[in-house]
Order: C-alpha cells, then sequence, then structure tokens
C-alpha cells in the first residue's frame, strides 16, 4: 500500500512534462521518479532510525535518572524533528509550486480547451 501511495505522489510531476521543451523558453529542473524515491526512502530511514536511537536513548536515561544526558538526548531529539519537518515542508512547497506551474503549461498547450483545468487553476491561483 505504501508502495502505491509513493507511485501516485511522485508520477504527477512527470507525466505533467509532455512536449515541455517547445512549451516555454526556461527549463525546470524535474528529477526522475527513480531519484526522488532514493532520496525520499534515504531522508526516511535516516530520520527515522535517529529518532529510534535517541528515543531509546531518552528512556534508558530517564529510567536511570540521569538528568543531563536525557535533556541532551531530548534536545537533539527535538532538533531533528524540527529540522525533518521543515526539509519535508519546504520540498513539499517547491513540488506543490512545480505541479501548479506544469499545469498551467498543460492548459495552455491545449489552448485553455479544457474548462475544469481553468477552474482548478482559478481556484489554486
Amino acid at each position: 500500500m505504501l508502495k502505491n501511495f509513493s507511485l501516485f505522489r511522485f508520477k504527477a510531476i512527470p507525466k505533467l512534462t509532455f512536449h515541455r521543451q517547445t512549451a516555454c523558453k526556461q527549463a525546470k529542473f524535474i528529477p526522475a521518479y527513480q531519484s526522488v524515491l532514493f532520496i525520499y526512502w534515504i531522508f526516511i530511514i535516516t530520520v527515522g532510525s535517529l529518532i529510534f536511537v535517541l528515543s531509546c536513548l531518552r528512556g534508558y536515561f530517564q529510567s536511570i535518572n540521569e538528568r543531563n544526558s536525557f535533556v541532551i538526548s531530548q534536545g537533539i531529539l527535538l532538533i531533528i524533528l524540527s529540522i525533518s519537518n521543515i526539509v519535508f515542508n519546504l520540498c513539499l512547497f517547491k513540488y506543490g509550486r512545480l505541479l501548479v506551474a506544469l499545469t498551467q503549461e498543460s492548459v495552455k498547450l491545449t489552448n485553455g480547451r479544457n474548462e475544469p483545468y481553468n477552474a482548478y487553476l482559478k481556484k489554486v491561483n
């Protein structure tokens, strides 16, 4: 199920890039599906393992009542969670803007003949 979800998420932009070279003069960087998936899973595995290790250390330090080590591990855990949240939100924002731009270009390529897309773009912008 997770694989199907990631397939849906990362294949939306490559499907919209048809005839892109003739549609506009500026070429936006559009990563390949495999590279995006690879970076996504590396990010998830790295952040997940760091969170797991730091949570275990935090619980261990709490059980032996070592306050300084507990506070340090708690602080590092919160910093890692904050950084990963910021990176994820920035990537999601960039992906969404690129998706809207490619949808607008696709509508321009069809000369605006598709009314549902025009209504959607008016709602998004």
